[in-house]
């Protein structure tokens, strides 16, 4: 893994996952990658990779928001080169697709581009910060020239929040949504593997034998 942005600092780097594999299970990667910010934002220790492995301690997989699906890229499929055969045409095509995606890649450099300047004129929006006698509870007045005594100076908003220990999402900094932090280990798990084939098994049980009442009584009717 490696941020994909020379700031590492910047909340908006990406972080780019390359996972080589034969095969991959259902939401594997996008398990793994969450699994991995927990460990990496000092939520979970390194040792939950370990647990969630073993079956024993953890035979169903416990109740955690995957990463998103948006960033998830199948970008490169190797095949043994000796059962490549290609066209005659092959280098036309490729070379329009790879056209097709520059100019996709172009627009959304751009787009990205003007909405971190949206954002950023956010941040250094000027806004009023109460003077500390008004954040105690001290002052019974507003701004310069109130009458509670209380004076109040400009200061960009990105600063304020870092000075409240918040994000510009409004979320609490380091702070798990929702309120206390529960560790993975400690939360409900979806069904195991038992589980879903039982409720697999039972399902095809009512299909079967739904079709073969429909069946009867279509040879009745007959």
């Amino acid at each position: 893994a490696a941020a994909a942005d020379d700031d590492d600092e910047c909340p908006l780097a990406p972080w780019v996952f390359v996972i080589d594999g034969s095969a991959f299970l259902w939401h594997q990667v996008r398990c793994m990658v969450a699994t991995l910010f927990l460990v990496g934002s000092g939520r979970e220790a390194p040792s939950l990779v370990d647990s969630l492995l073993e079956l024993q301690q953890c035979p169903a997989r416990p109740c955690y928001d995957m990463a998103p699906d948006a960033p998830l890229l199948l970008h490169s499929i190797g095949y043994p080169e000796a059962r490549l055969r290609w066209t005659p045409h092959a280098d036309e095509s490729l070379s329009a697709v790879a056209a097709l995606w520059r100019r996709e890649a172009e627009a959304a450099t751009l787009r990205s581009a003007m909405l971190l300047t949206m954002r950023s004129s956010l941040l250094s929006a000027r806004v009023a910060r109460p003077a500390p006698s008004d954040r105690a509870g001290g002052g019974a007045g507003g701004g310069e020239g109130g009458g509670g005594g209380g004076r109040t100076s400009l200061v960009a908003w990105g600063e304020l929040l870092a000075e409240g220990g918040r994000s510009p999402g409004g979320e609490e900094a380091g702070a798990a949504r929702g309120g206390k932090y529960i560790p993975v280990l400690q939360r409900p798990t979806a069904d195991g593997v038992e589980a879903k084939a039982a409720t697999h098994e039972a399902k095809r049980a009512r299909r079967e034998a739904r079709q073969q009442a429909e069946a009867a009584a279509g040879g009745t009717r007959d």
